[in-house]
């Protein structure tokens, strides 16, 4: 996480990658400050791997987490609020929310398949519904963690399913009012995740990153 903000601040924020973006945007029509680009890319960063502790499995020795992504949305989407007032007073501050949801639903898009993918229900101990809590206070963010979360069965009725279809169709039919957001904030995760990877896990920067930072 810190490896990614780090990366941001050097390759983005230092740039004015924020005030950029949001210059271009009200060129669109869209009512998005600065400052709100600004944190909208930071709570993406720090928001994408929330949903990792309900995804986890193990097989073989081998650990991985599967869907983490559409937990962490869903997350995100119980605290949209949280996040609305993180972000700040802007004019489009729902869409900005909305977008940051969106680019968390499909940083790992390129890795996963298209077609209809089922979301169960996973769970957390209370201990680490905790421990996720004060993670993101300390960067500003206060989330309820819930100890459930998936499947269809969720409070949030079919939506898990809406929101794996989204992941698989979004960029084929995008919303307009939401993809010209969406697609800045991702762009900076997709770039600052393998950053941070080939920094913390060793390994090689994929070219398209290298292409764009070095």
């Amino acid at each position: 996480m810190e490896e990614m903000l780090k990366a941001y601040i050097k390759l983005y924020y230092d740039r004015g990658w924020h005030i950029n973006a949001a210059r271009r945007l009200k060129r669109l029509g869209y009512g998005v400050e600065a400052g709100a680009m600004d944190r909208a890319a930071r709570a993406a960063i720090i928001l994408h791997d929330i949903g990792k502790p309900y995804a986890k499995k193990r097989k073989d020795n081998h650990v991985s987490f599967p869907l983490h992504e559409a937990y962490s949305a869903l997350i995100v989407i119980e605290n949209i609020s949280s996040l609305e007032d993180y972000l700040g007073p802007s004019g489009d501050n729902s869409l900005v929310a909305d977008s940051v949801v969106k680019a968390i639903m499909l940083h790992h898009m390129a890795m996963n398949r298209l077609g209809k993918t089922r979301l169960p229900k996973r769970s957390v101990d209370e201990d680490m519904a905790e421990e996720l809590m004060k993670f993101l206070a300390h960067y500003g963010l206060s989330f309820r963690i819930p100890l459930s979360i998936g499947g269809l069965e969720d409070s949030w009725i079919t939506s898990p399913q809406q929101l794996l279809s989204m992941r698989d169709y979004y960029i084929l039919q995008p919303p307009k009012s939401r993809y010209q957001v969406t697609l800045r904030i991702l762009r900076v995760l997709t770039v600052t995740d393998n950053i941070a990877a080939f920094h913390v896990r060793g390994g090689s920067i994929r070219v398209f990153v290298s292409d764009i930072c070095y």
